[in-house]
């Protein structure tokens, strides 16, 4: 869930698609207000649903309000494949022009896993990770500017930029701080792993 003022967002809420299977979507509300209302469903491919009857997967959203005052939602979707794998995609969508920036870039392909961390905004990029990776895509076009591969992942500690590092917390147990610039590891130490 993320929010600007009093309006939230949230993924993964699951919708009928059309294979009688179930997939992710992004909602909006306001926070003194019951109802929710449906954003937008991501291009999902449709071809597999996996064993829990899912046929696409929304995780990882941060909303992002633009100088010109326009809301940007930055998430992850993951298009299932057989064996419980996955292909996890990148996506900005403009919420204020109820229209897409940047779609389905991919930022891991054929893995077990399924979700993204948070999305960051950071100047003109955006951070992602995805699997044991920390993927950095400019924020207008969508295309990759690095990708880090690590041991593990970040989803359960996840990862800031602060003082021009990208710092993460690693399922290896290692704290790393990365150039937000480059990818390139600054530093790491020894760390609690999951936090």
């Amino acid at each position: 869930m993320t929010g600007i003022s009093k309006t939230y967002f949230v993924a993964s809420v699951p919708t009928l698609s059309g294979l009688d299977a179930v997939t992710g979507a992004i909602y909006s509300g306001q926070v003194n207000l019951p109802d929710e209302n449906l954003v937008h469903t991501p291009d999902f491919v449709y071809q597999h649903v996996n064993g829990h009857g899912i046929a696409g997967i929304v995780s990882g959203i941060t909303a992002f309000a633009e100088e010109n005052g326009d809301i940007l939602l930055a998430y992850g979707l993951a298009d299932p494949l057989p064996d419980w794998k996955n292909n996890i995609y990148a996506a900005l969508y403009n919420y204020t022009q109820k229209k897409i920036v940047f779609g389905k870039q991919l930022l891991s392909g054929n893995v077990l896993s399924s979700a993204t961390g948070i999305p960051i905004f950071y100047g003109d990029k955006i951070y992602y990770s995805a699997d044991a990776s920390i993927i950095c895509l400019n924020r207008y076009t969508g295309i990759q500017l690095w990708k880090k591969d690590f041991p593990e992942g970040f989803i359960f500690s996840g990862y800031i930029v602060a003082d021009d590092k990208l710092i993460g917390n690693n399922e290896d147990t290692y704290l790393y701080a990365l150039d937000p610039e480059t990818g390139l590891q600054l530093w790491k130490e020894k760390s609690s792993g999951s936090s």
